[in-house]
Order: C-alpha cells, then sequence, then structure tokens
C-alpha cells in the first residue's frame, strides 16, 4: 500500500512530461525540450521538501506508535518546509537567470525560460507540502489514502491530456 501511494505521487508529480512528449512529439520537440527544462528546474522544490521528509517519517511514525498527537508534528513540519520553500523562492526570483546558466549552460532560450521557471516553481509549492501530508498518512496507516492518490493521479492525468489536447490562440 504504502508503495502504491508513492508511486501514484511521483507519477502526479512528474506525468506532465511524459503527457508532453507524447502530445506533441516530433514537429514540436522545441516546445518539448523547452517545458521539460522549465518544469524540471521548476520541480527542485519537491526536492526541498523530500529533506523533511526523511526526519518527518520516523517522528511521526514514533510518535504514532506512543499515541501521540501526529498531527501537531505534521503541522511543525509543513511550517518548517512552508518556511524553506519561501527562502527558496525568494532566493529563486532574484537569481533565477544565474540558476539557468548554472544549470543548463549558456542556451538562448534561458531568458525566455526566467518566467515560466517561477512560475513552475511556485506551483510545485503545494505538491511539496501534500508530500508531508502523504508520508504523514503513510506513517500513521490512514486508510483509503492509496485509493485517494489513484483518483487525483487519474484525475490529473486526464486534465493534462484535455489540458494539452486543447488549441490555444
Amino acid at each position: 500500500r504504502d508503495t502504491t501511494a508513492l508511486a501514484l505521487f511521483s507519477l502526479v508529480c512528474f506525468m506532465d512530461i511524459f503527457v508532453m512528449k507524447n502530445a506533441f512529439g516530433g514537429a514540436q520537440e522545441a516546445q518539448v525540450a523547452f517545458y521539460s527544462r522549465a518544469a524540471l528546474a521548476g520541480k527542485a522544490f519537491l526536492y526541498l521538501a523530500s529533506a523533511f521528509n526523511l526526519v518527518a517519517l520516523p517522528v511521526i511514525s514514533a510518535a504514532h506508535a506512543r499515541g501521540d498527537d501526529t498531527l501537531g508534528h505534521l503541522r511543525r513540519f509543513l511550517a518548517q518546509v512552508a518556511g524553506v520553500l519561501v527562502i527558496g523562492l525568494i532566493g529563486l526570483w532574484l537569481f533565477t537567470p544565474l540558476a539557468l546558466h548554472r544549470g543548463l549552460g549558456d542556451l538562448p532560450e534561458n531568458g525566455a525560460l526566467v518566467p515560466v521557471v517561477r512560475l513552475f516553481a511556485l506551483a510545485v509549492v503545494p505538491l511539496a507540502l501534500f508530500q508531508l501530508v502523504l508520508f504523514h498518512g503513510l506513517a500513521v496507516a490512514a486508510p483509503g489514502f492509496s485509493r485517494l492518490l489513484a483518483v487525483v493521479a487519474l484525475g490529473y492525468f486526464a486534465a493534462l491530456r484535455q489540458w494539452h489536447a486543447t488549441p490555444r490562440s
């Protein structure tokens, strides 16, 4: 059950690139590459939150085993992650061109990536926070968590397919 929940969360986080590649492969390869670079750079914020999960899972599991209130731990970890993400967003906002140059090299499209990477980073913040909620659910063995994630993953996949299938002006 835990493996299923983590696999579904990974799908939700990284499915968009696969949908883009399938929807726009071939003739629009440059757009897919642009989207993929922006998405991966913006999704770095998921890795910031993942570091907290390494600590949160055993702390919350131990509290649950003792019969303590685990929601207090969750709120504390969410506040800490939110603080780190805000600091990260401020740093990214100030230094996006430099970060892209260091990460991708001297590509001509780096200038166009700046606003897109910033938007991706903002969009990933709720996912990063939900990641802690997921690990809390796994630590306390919350029933039905995998089913909820399956519904979210399938809904997200359907929304992405519809979004990318709709012509834009």
